[in-house]
């Protein structure tokens, strides 16, 4: 009797092992490493403690090395842009949609973004759109959706083609892109809507340094922007994936009253 208790117990104690995860979740990283921390390890903490089970960690990464993670299977779970979501479903590397950002800016609730063209504010020479052509321009990546295909598009409706710029690559985050703009080494830059007003909070750009090109009046959306606005962020699962644990990390991410 005692030796069928023990055989039981024992294989709970398997099972409950067996069902214990650790899930990884890819950050497509637009700021710095430590301030992507930051802003989503609350997102790990939050799923674990709605999934006790389960411990999951958050991995901040740029363009090359999050494909290269998806590639090799290193991370479970995914936040990126739009347009590299949509590649990505092409390729049958991830499920459906199971969440979309929505970010609290100012007491409002949003759940889009877009594009910011910018330059010195004492570039007298660029005051438009056309005034960008056969100028050096820094931009994170050419697969960056907020930080250079919007502006892309911007430049395209206006008749101007990106082989008429002179690009400059910086890789993540943003705030390289920045930089090169304030050290004179870029004329102009494409980033993300936010990243201006997060620099100016923290004290690294003067608002006074900074013009905004095809500034754009959006009647509810609170940041400055040179483009169309589109949907925020998608939160999904590597195709790898199991059913059961998107069902439980999704009814963890979607709001029930929405």
């Amino acid at each position: 009797m005692i030796r069928r208790l023990l055989l039981l117990l024992f294989s709970l104690l398997l099972s409950s092992t067996a069902w214990a995860e650790h899930y990884k979740i890819g950050i497509l990283a637009f700021q710095p490493r430590a301030e992507a921390m930051q802003r989503w390890q609350p997102l790990a903490d939050y799923l674990h403690q709605q999934i006790p089970e389960h411990s999951f960690e958050v991995l901040p990464l740029n363009y090359s090395a999050l494909d290269q993670a998806i590639k090799e299977r290193k991370i479970d779970f995914l936040l990126t842009n739009p347009g590299h979501y949509v590649r990505l479903l092409h390729y049958h590397l991830v499920n459906r949609a199971l969440a979309t950002q929505v970010n609290r800016i100012a007491g409002e609730e949003v759940a889009v973004f877009g594009g910011v063209i910018f330059t010195l504010a004492e570039r007298s020479d660029i005051s438009n759109l056309q005034s960008l052509a056969g100028r050096s321009i820094a931009s994170v990546d050419q697969g960056s959706l907020g930080g250079f295909q919007m502006q892309a598009y911007a430049l395209y409706e206006a008749g101007i083609e990106t082989d008429e710029l002179k690009m400059l690559w910086t890789e993540m985050p943003h705030d390289r892109v920045v930089e090169k703009v304030l050290q004179r080494e870029a004329d102009a830059g494409f980033v993300r809507t936010g990243v201006l007003e997060r620099l100016i909070r923290n004290g690294t750009v003067d608002a006074r340094q900074i013009k905004i090109i095809n500034r754009q009046n959006l009647t509810g959306f609170p940041l400055h922007a040179s483009t169309h606005l589109y949907p925020e962020w998608p939160f999904t699962a590597l195709s790898h994936m199991q059913e059961g644990v998107i069902r439980e990390v999704t009814g963890c991410t979607v709001d029930p009253a929405a």
